[in-house]
């Protein structure tokens, strides 16, 4: 009776979290980057510049790896949006580690001025800390 016990008592442990996975789905992780895009000469904040994450094989494939700088856009906390606050601020989720964001002029001079394309190396933030990316003018 014993052994019935234990084999009952080990089928149950070993088959409840399969179900209660199949329930819930996998567990993913997002990687978040945040910060502002500002003016490098006036250091004022650059709203409608497209955040695109990039790996070394390109841009990543993902509608949440790329957002928009300002007050139009929208933040990810997990389970919430959020409007940003404007001012050149973003927030981007990503479901893989980015080496890169990569920052485009969509509107050209309607943010005071055609700002030139950049890539920001991800590893040069403060850990955990914001993203500062000074954007030069195109010519």
């Amino acid at each position: 009776m014993r052994s019935i016990a234990k084999a009952l008592l080990w089928l149950v442990t070993s088959i409840v979290p399969v179900f209660i996975a199949a329930c819930y789905g996998a567990t993913e992780y997002y990687y978040g980057y945040g910060g502002r895009a500002v003016d490098r000469k006036t250091g004022k904040g650059i709203d409608n510049l497209k955040v695109t994450c990039v790996v070394s094989n390109g841009p990543v494939d993902w509608n949440g790896d790329t957002v928009l700088t300002g007050g139009g856009g929208t933040g990810w906390d997990g389970g919430d949006t959020y409007t940003l606050p404007g001012d050149g601020h973003f927030d981007l989720q990503a479901r893989q580690p980015c080496q890169w964001l990569l920052f485009e002029d969509v509107d050209g001079a309607e943010n005071g001025g055609r700002y030139e394309t950049q890539k920001f190396a991800t590893v040069d933030r403060p850990q955990g800390g914001e993203i500062v990316a000074k954007m030069d003018l195109a010519d």
